[in-house]
């Protein structure tokens, strides 16, 4: 387990325009949808591309299990919107879903953060989840 981290908001990430903090890691890609696509006799392409989607995966490392819980209560239901940095479009907000959600937690013993707060008897954990793009 990590040293409990104090968490930042500057990169822009949110659910439904509600702020979650800044992950401690996030990959993403941008994936382009094509509904046909092939070569014709020259070896030319000749593709139908209709939309770039974003899946993202996104970590959060040694933090509480309240904020677990906030931040896995906002992506409930069907879909909704995420809002995240992308180096190529900048911050960009798309309708997603969330896929599966993995954690661990454990109690902590004598951890603290860069206050020195004493965090024993706390729970602290990771949290991963990927969000898809509709």
């Amino acid at each position: 387990m990590h040293i409990l981290r104090d968490h930042s908001y500057r990169m822009g990430f949110a659910v439904n325009g509600s702020p979650i903090p800044d992950p401690s890691v996030f990959t993403g890609k941008a994936s382009a949808l094509d509904t046909s696509g092939g070569r014709d006799a020259t070896g030319t392409l000749h593709r139908a591309m209709v939309a770039t989607k974003h899946p993202i995966k996104v970590e959060y490392h040694s933090i509480t299990f309240e904020m677990m819980e906030s931040i896995m209560g906002k992506m409930r239901g069907e879909s909704f919107m995420f809002t995240f940095p992308d180096p190529l479009e900048g911050l960009i907000t798309i309708k997603a879903y969330v896929g599966d959600r993995d954690w661990e937690t454990q109690e902590a013993r004598a951890q603290s953060n860069s206050k020195n707060t004493a965090w024993k008897g706390d729970w602290l954990g990771n949290l991963s989840f990927s969000i898809i793009e509709y």
